[in-house]
């Protein structure tokens, strides 16, 4: 193949959560000599910067204000036009109306990942509008069965068009495991503590009141143990203030957004998601990777990467007991921690590498006739 097939991701959001990891990493990790990445973005912020550091090559597109923007539509179509574009890979309900009608004026081919059940399922207009768009849309990518199934049997649409890709991890990023001795220095965290580590924004679908009522349950009979909690998000000064009604605000720490996720994830014991929903998450897959067992919900993709009983735990969403009672069962049994956390860590390096999914990707970019 002598010409590099170029592709541009659209993504509307400057925070960085699963879908954006997944940008960044085919954007950084995809074959250099048989295809161009760009990434396309709508408004400085995380995203932007980690762009910039890893020097991929952005487009710069002007946001939309409006929910159907005339001009912003023709905007984007001059800046894929100017770049010879030659695939579409668009990564959030925000870009896949507008992806839809770029791909169809220019007749340029467009593929659109399903990151999570949220944003299609949340209103009935968008569930209508990927029936309409699947004529068009080459291909559909679900980052799990749990969103495959969806989208086969509540959108009825053709399994032909649906292609299960689960989102990767580079499991070397965590073996490294210099960096927990800062982070505990610097916290004072004290080698008898026990710590339990939650990463997610903090926003509604994630769930963190959930989280934190469990662990309010927990510290009577555990007062050695810590929350940490990284992420950011409009729930924050909700979650600190409920943290002080409970009398937590020693026990629970917001770390905000962090740089050194892999030494964090060495750090703790054990590692808790309490969301709502979920596709196929980044955070419970660095935790696997990172050796650690994991309390989740039993939601969307979860129980594609948590075997109830083997590497974790999984509860019923929104129900503090249940969570405080599996965390409790590990916190009473070190070695069931650590059996727990290397079958978790065995399952992600065989089924979910970073090489594995760019590898998948490259597939799925070659079957069109560029």
């Amino acid at each position: 193949m002598n010409q590099k097939i170029k592709i541009v991701h659209l993504n509307n959001t400057s925070s960085i959560g699963g879908a954006e990891q997944v940008i960044l990493d085919l954007a950084s990790y995809i074959n250099p000599d048989r295809f161009k990445s760009y990434v396309g973005v709508f408004r400085e912020g995380e995203l932007t910067r980690e762009i910039r550091r890893r020097d991929i090559k952005s487009l710069k597109l002007k946001e939309s204000t409006q929910v159907y923007d005339y001009k912003f539509l023709k905007s984007l179509m001059q800046v894929i036009k100017q770049n010879r574009i030659d695939i579409i890979h668009s990564h959030t309900w925000g870009t896949d109306f507008y992806a839809y009608w770029v791909s169809r004026i220019l007749k340029i081919p467009l593929i659109t990942t399903v990151h999570n059940r949220y944003y299609i399922f949340q209103k009935w207009s968008r569930r209508f509008s990927y029936k309409f768009f699947i004529s068009h849309i080459e291909k559909i990518v679900a980052v799990s069965k749990d969103i495959k199934d969806l989208l086969i049997k509540n959108l009825k649409l053709p399994t032909q068009k649906i292609k299960l890709i689960y989102n990767g991890i580079d499991i070397h990023k965590f073996e490294d495991k210099k960096g927990m001795e800062k982070i505990r220095d610097d916290l004072k965290i004290s080698k008898d503590d026990i710590i339990l580590g939650n990463v997610g924004n903090l926003r509604e679908v994630k769930d963190h009141y959930t989280l934190i009522l469990s662990f309010s349950k927990i510290i009577p009979n555990f007062p050695r143990v810590k929350l940490l909690i990284i992420g950011e998000g409009e729930l924050k000064s909700n979650l600190l203030m409920l943290c002080s009604e409970l009398g937590l605000e020693q026990k629970v720490i917001f770390l905000g957004h962090r740089e050194d996720v892999p030494s964090f994830l060495n750090l703790i014991d054990i590692f808790v998601l309490s969301s709502r929903m979920e596709g196929c998450s980044i955070s419970i897959l660095e935790a696997m990777a990172s050796g650690k067992p994991v309390v989740a919900t039993r939601v969307g993709g979860n129980p594609e990467l948590i075997l109830d009983q083997e590497n974790g735990f999984l509860v019923p969403p929104a129900e503090p007991e249940k969570l405080a009672e599996k965390i409790s069962i590990l916190l009473k049994d070190e070695e069931l921690r650590k059996n727990m956390g290397e079958k978790g860590k065995k399952k992600a390096k065989d089924k979910f590498s970073l090489e594995r999914m760019i590898k998948d990707y490259e597939e799925l970019y070659s079957t069109f006739n560029i």
